[in-house]
């Protein structure tokens, strides 16, 4: 987990949903792939926009977006 947390800015939160606590490589690297798919800009954040644009080949529309 050392080296993943280290490509991301200190401010950061680490989200946890559902999980015990208990750190799950493969499933942090999956997350982290995901991310870098969605930022498209790569400034280390995702927005509205590259939400939106990220989501559409997977079927999801603005509308459910915007939810």
């Amino acid at each position: 987990m050392g080296e993943a947390r280290s490509r991301f800015p200190s401010c950061w939160t680490w989200a946890r949903c559902q999980d015990n606590g208990v750190s799950d490589p493969e499933r942090e690297k999956r997350w982290a792939e995901l991310f870098d798919q969605l930022d498209l800009n790569k400034d280390g954040r995702i927005d509205v926009n590259e939400l939106r644009t990220g989501l559409t080949p997977w079927g999801i529309v603005r509308s459910e977006v915007d939810e």
